[in-house]
């Protein structure tokens, strides 16, 4: 079992030179980069599979701690000689909170978890663009709707909204605190009091606060409320 000593990109495939071409990043038509799956943080726990037979830099893994239908691969590059315990993380509402109210204004990236940015990830695999769009997302500056949750809470939960929509307890939407969680499937906002919520949502760009009564009306379909810490 290995650990990664400094956040990692993850991704579903393993021909990164296409997904970061000298020219364009590999976008879908909703402007995503797919192939990423998410950032793994520090301490996050793997095995390794197996090295790519195709590409020299790429292995395979798993990680326990992360559900996937897809193969899971990273660049060996940002893997380190020596391994590192597990540290356990320690967080509390307050700073979570604090954190949340103060998160900085960023695009949605899918699979972002990692606000700040990763510059190595620049370095192996540059792409020329003068687009500050394309030049934050090809840093994963930015995060998605479970991602931002995942960031500020350290890696603590499930990180995608298929295992939290069904993860600590559902309540109801009188009852709502900060930190609970109104989900439904392929999304999730976040409470930060009994008024506002925060997300990042693609058709908003990315990192939003908003009245709490004028996200619910926005939502046109059932959704439960969850307490997750």
């Amino acid at each position: 079992m290995f650990t990664f000593l400094e956040p990692t990109p993850i991704f579903n495939r393993q021909d990164l030179e296409n997904v970061f071409s000298k020219d364009a990043l590999l976008f879908d038509e909703e402007k995503l980069l797919r192939a990423l799956e998410f950032i793994a943080l520090e301490n996050t726990a793997f095995n390794i599979v197996k090295a790519s037979q195709i590409y020299p830099h790429i292995l395979e893994i798993k990680i326990p701690k992360y559900s996937s239908n897809s193969s899971l691969y990273f660049d060996k590059r940002f893997l380190h000689d020596q391994e590192k315990q597990i540290q356990e993380v320690k967080i509390s509402k307050e700073s979570v909170l604090d954190r949340l109210w103060n998160f900085p204004k960023c695009i949605y990236v899918w699979g972002g978890n990692y606000v700040q940015g990763i510059e190595k990830i620049a370095n192996l695999y540059p792409v020329n663009t003068t687009n500050s769009f394309e030049k934050s997302y090809s840093l994963f500056q930015g995060v998605d709707c479970s991602g931002l949750y995942y960031e500020v809470l350290q890696a603590t939960i499930p990180r995608n909204t298929k295992e939290l929509i069904s993860y600590g307890k559902q309540i109801s939407l009188n009852a709502i605190e900060p930190l609970d969680i109104l989900i439904w499937p392929g999304h999730m906002v976040i409470a930060l009091d009994q008024q506002k919520v925060i997300e990042s949502r693609l058709k908003d760009g990315g990192v939003i606060i908003r009245d709490l009564k004028e996200r619910i009306d926005m939502i046109d379909h059932p959704f439960q409320v969850r307490r997750i810490i």
